[in-house]
């Protein structure tokens, strides 16, 4: 359209239109309607709208007139353009509201069942280690879920907890299982809290929920005519099952940091951990026998594994051929506690131990071993104190009276020092 021209109404003052150049409206040119004033000095104006979008001098008329109204009181729009930006912030506060109140309801509705269902499974299938994962769903299913599975989370309390706890030491779990259970209760609680579900303190945290606590402390570790025995069986079974020990024993890795081992890891002189447990790094030394080992095995490219399974893949558990070993050769024969009993993680702890026997510092030990905390390896430190004590006597035999010479012993009179 060309500039409008203007037209002032004679029935209201301050109104004026201007017609369109081709649209009707009925049987008339539709027009579209403005309104301006005056106030204190200051010329407002706005262009309202068409008679076709239903505007009229008479509506004109009157939002002029509330113009005016808010100019005159200091409050509210004073031009349509101001009036609409208003509507708009209002709108977006309403949807802002609604959303609020859809978060409030989502809250209010969300049991804990779903949450790990639709939220937290999703998430820690892909971040968590399949096996870690699994056992959290194990938790969940049988243990967390009947009791507050279709609770909303927001409504889970200490009260529900307990009895979960009461659970499980009815059938029977171990402390160490009862931990394991309300570790996974509290990482998805708190995933559920991040997630504005859940407010406050999760309820294992009350200072009067107490779990019972467990030493898992291996005390049992290989004697040098036992690990010639078990890998004499070994290497008559499976070189492989052998050669995957054999590292353990001597290199103090984790079965799960052996089975991932890959060829890009392995250097002349050490071999390098990648996001061990608690996703920890490490290099770890070579000792002669590992040397040794790697060097009667055809390398790999890079990527590959040193270890796989039959389908190429990481081994996802112990292989069974370690464990009929341990049983033929009778190694845990009339060993009744669990902390005696020698499993492939004792090979580790056996490289734990031999390290201290040796005199290695625990810090070092700790280092090599890739534990993340220190209380870790302080279970090795009674071995260099037994070495103490032996070596104490040792010298103590070497310098018994009887074997001192004759005329060695020299007295030295107080008048003597005394010069």
């Amino acid at each position: 359209m060309a500039q409008p021209k203007w037209i002032s109404s004679t029935r209201f003052k301050g109104v004026r239109w201007y017609k369109h150049d081709t649209r009707k409206h009925g049987v008339n040119f539709d027009r579209c309607f403005g309104i301006r004033f005056t106030h204190n000095g200051k010329r407002y104006e706005s262009v309202l709208g068409w008679e076709s979008e239903e505007w009229s001098e008479t509506d004109a008329h009157i939002k002029r007139k509330q113009y005016i109204a808010n100019a005159k009181s200091g409050s509210g729009p004073v031009t349509l353009k101001a009036e609409l930006k208003a509507e708009k912030s209002q709108a977006l506060a309403k949807a802002e509201h609604e959303k609020l109140q859809q978060r409030r309801e989502l809250r209010a509705n969300t049991t804990f069942s779903g949450f790990f269902t639709d939220s937290y499974a999703p998430d820690a299938r892909t971040s968590k280690k399949s096996e870690t994962f699994r056992k959290e769903e194990e938790h969940v299913r049988n243990w967390i879920g009947p009791v507050v599975g279709d609770l909303p989370v927001k409504d889970v309390a200490l009260d529900h907890i307990k009895i979960i706890k009461a659970n499980l030491a009815r059938k029977g779990r171990s402390p160490r299982t009862q931990q394991y259970v309300f570790r996974t209760f509290t990482s998805v609680w708190n995933a559920a809290r991040d997630a504005g579900l859940a407010e406050g303190l999760c309820p294992t945290k009350h200072t009067s929920f107490k779990l019972p606590k467990f030493n898992n402390e291996r005390e049992r570790f290989l004697s040098p005519q036992e690990e010639k025995r078990l890998f004499q069986v070994l290497s008559t079974r499976s070189m492989q099952t052998h050669d995957m020990a054999l590292i353990a024993l001597y290199a103090g890795l984790r079965f799960s940091e052996v089975a991932q081992l890959t060829w890009g890891r392995v250097n002349k002189e050490s071999i390098r951990i990648i996001n061990g447990k608690h996703e920890k790094s490490r290099t770890v030394p070579m000792t002669s026998q590992v040397k040794k080992l790697f060097a009667s095995i055809t390398r790999g490219k890079d990527n590959a594994l040193v270890f796989p399974d039959a389908k190429g893949r990481v081994m996802g558990q112990i292989p069974s051929t370690f464990k009929r070993a341990v049983d033929d050769i009778g190694l845990n024969d009339e060993v009744e506690s669990s902390k005696q009993r020698f499993s492939f993680h004792g090979l580790r702890h056996t490289y734990g131990s031999r390290l201290a026997q040796a005199g290695v510092d625990l810090y070092r030990i700790q280092k090599l071993m890739g534990h993340s905390d220190p209380k870790t390896t302080q279970r090795y430190a009674h071995l260099r104190e037994e070495d103490l004590v032996q070596a104490m006597i040792a010298m103590e035999r070497s310098l018994s009276a009887e074997e001192i010479a004759p005329g060695k012993i020299i007295p030295i009179s107080r008048e003597a020092v005394n010069k």
